[in-house]
């Protein structure tokens, strides 16, 4: 990706003003991460990443459940893979509700 058209790691840390950069730490060590727009009406999760090796111990739900509760009042969207059947499950299970979209389904909280 170009670094000039897209919100590379570097762009996101140097807004401070419009992202939320959440971290899962356990002892001492980042599990994973997610970033948020936190400045619209209708904030978009840009990233949710988990290692490997801590994939599936709760860490990706913590870090959507922290978001969202941060971003009260406002909405939250995230673009999903219409085929991506466990990120769809994990996005209903914090209370997202999906709509469906051509290639992908977006999904909102309210």
């Amino acid at each position: 990706h170009s670094t000039d058209t897209y919100w590379t790691a570097e762009r996101i840390l140097a807004a401070q003003d419009k992202f939320r950069v959440l971290l899962a730490i356990k002892d001492g060590q980042i599990k994973g991460y997610l970033d948020v727009q936190c400045c619209y009406d209708i904030n978009e999760i840009y990233a949710l990443f988990v290692k490997p090796e801590a994939a599936k111990q709760g860490y990706e739900l913590a870090l959507l459940v922290k978001a969202v509760e941060l971003n009260r009042p406002n909405q939250m969207m995230v673009v999903v893979d219409v085929d991506a059947k466990e990120e769809i499950e994990l996005y209903t299970s914090a209370g997202f509700n999906r709509m469906e979209g051509q290639n992908s389904i977006t999904a909102y909280i309210r």
